[in-house]
């Protein structure tokens, strides 16, 4: 069967994305997704015509698609036009704009307490996917990445979304029984959407609109750093613990970039995962995970949630 127009100008984008410098899973099927999306949508067959993209966008919009959404969908476009050296008709002034302030929304701390103490509702993965997001504030796109071979040694790599360092994570044993307790597997992140409202549901007897697993990072970011300063230490560590990038550090805490490119809090401490150690003696959320498992520590406990006592649903 001969490749249309479209199915090759979709190959081309895939190309891009998978060739000189592979884009992350989910960013790859996001991009995909809106550019089939387009070219579904499209009444001919490629190349578009100079008026085709505000056509669609217009169409977009009137069918409730928000101006975040568009964003997004004027970049991937973009970026399709691009792979198939198609002219790009728009300039910068035709860029949707998103909302001047975008819904960022936070837990407070006694909600996320409240998911904690509740997780013998949970099933093994609910259980095991909240515990690294309120140890670690991992994003939903980290979560979905954990594979099995990224947990030994009483270690974790968490693969970082954004321009961040990965980085091997001790695991501390207020968490070890839900890390022990579930078989690794990898998820798409729109199943980490789907999980998180079922353990919100769970958790706080409702759904939680508009919320994700950045609102626990959000909370986590805005406490940590308190309570860093309270023990005298620097509040930088938080953002450091939190796989922030050295220049994203620097002019939030420095006022500038390069002071984060030349920052190495690291060598405060001869051991590796020093910042780990300080961030566990002051983080929230792990005295919390104490009063779950108040003997978290004893290596008997190790375990299968069942042995834990939770009434485990089975993996997602």
């Amino acid at each position: 069967m001969a490749t249309t127009g479209k199915e090759q100008a979709l190959e081309n984008l895939r190309m891009v994305l998978t060739g000189a410098r592979p884009r992350a899973k989910s960013t790859i099927v996001d991009y995909l997704s809106k550019a089939r999306k387009f070219l579904n949508w499209l009444p001919h067959d490629p190349p578009p015509d100079d008026m085709d993209l505000h056509r669609y966008f217009a169409e977009q919009r009137h069918n409730g698609i928000g101006e975040g959404t568009l964003t997004s969908t004027y970049t991937v476009l973009k970026k399709l036009y691009s792979a198939n050296r198609w002219p790009w008709p728009l300039g910068r002034e035709d860029r949707p704009e998103p909302p001047k302030e975008p819904q960022t929304p936070a837990f407070r701390p006694e909600q996320v307490e409240e998911l904690i103490l509740n997780c013998g509702e949970y099933s093994d993965a609910e259980r095991f996917y909240l515990a690294l997001s309120t140890t670690y504030g991992m994003r939903r796109e980290e979560l979905a990445r954990v594979k099995r071979k990224d947990i030994r040694e009483g270690k974790i790599l968490v693969r970082t979304a954004k321009k961040g360092p990965q980085r091997w994570h001790l695991i501390p044993a207020e968490i070890m029984p839900a890390v022990r307790g579930y078989r690794v597997k990898e998820h798409q992140v729109r199943a980490m959407s789907a999980m998180f409202q079922r353990i919100c549901r769970k958790g706080l007897g409702q759904r939680m609109p508009g919320y994700g697993w950045h609102s626990i990072r959000r909370t986590l970011l805005t406490l940590l750093p308190m309570e860093l300063a309270k023990k005298g230490m620097d509040p930088s560590l938080a953002a450091h613990y939190l796989r922030w990038s050295r220049r994203t550090i620097g002019v939030a805490f420095f006022g500038t970039a390069m002071a984060g490119v030349y920052a190495r809090p690291e060598i405060l401490d001869w051991d590796e995962h020093g910042i780990d150690r300080l961030i566990f003696e002051v983080h929230p959320f792990l005295k919390v995970w104490r009063r779950v498992w108040p003997e978290s520590g004893d290596e008997k406990l190790a375990p299968e949630s069942k042995s834990e006592g939770f009434s485990g649903r089975g993996n997602i």
